[in-house]
């Protein structure tokens, strides 16, 4: 099977592996995007420690989404800021930066853009960017 057809179908069939099938293809993307990670942090950081392992890290980033999609359902699309209640956004270990990453594709026009961001633990914005992609899928968008 070659690369992109292993990719779609573990993105698409949420029945290809057991592990509680309804969030299979969240999961999936979590778990590459936790090894993409941590490859790029042993090849480009001195320090490759990681207080989690790749599944237990990418059940954690599975959590949070899941905890945003609940707000977003119930009609709130921020959680309380600061923190003191249920924020969205939940810093990462000590001396790491957090990327959140998002794509979006108007159903429309069929246009699409994608960005991403870093904040360190304490916050602060270290990074970001953003991208007209022009027409593609939704899924590409988010690629």
């Amino acid at each position: 099977m070659e690369c992109k057809q292993w990719l779609l179908l573990n993105l698409r069939d949420l029945s290809y592996f057991p592990i509680n099938a309804t969030d299979w293809d969240v999961l999936f993307g979590f778990i590459l995007w936790t090894l993409w990670h941590n490859r790029n942090s042993h090849i480009f950081s001195t320090d490759t420690s990681s207080p989690e392992g790749v599944f237990q890290h990418s059940q954690r980033l599975l959590e949070e989404s899941m905890k945003a999609r609940l707000l977003v359902r119930h009609g709130r699309r921020r959680a309380p800021w600061p923190p003191g209640g249920n924020a969205c956004w939940l810093d990462p270990p000590r001396h790491w930066i957090k990327v959140n990453t998002n794509g979006a594709r108007n159903t429309t026009s069929g246009l699409a853009s994608c960005g991403d961001l870093g904040r360190d633990f304490e916050g602060n914005w270290r990074f970001g960017f953003s991208r007209f992609l022009g027409s593609c899928s939704a899924l590409e968008a988010e690629l």
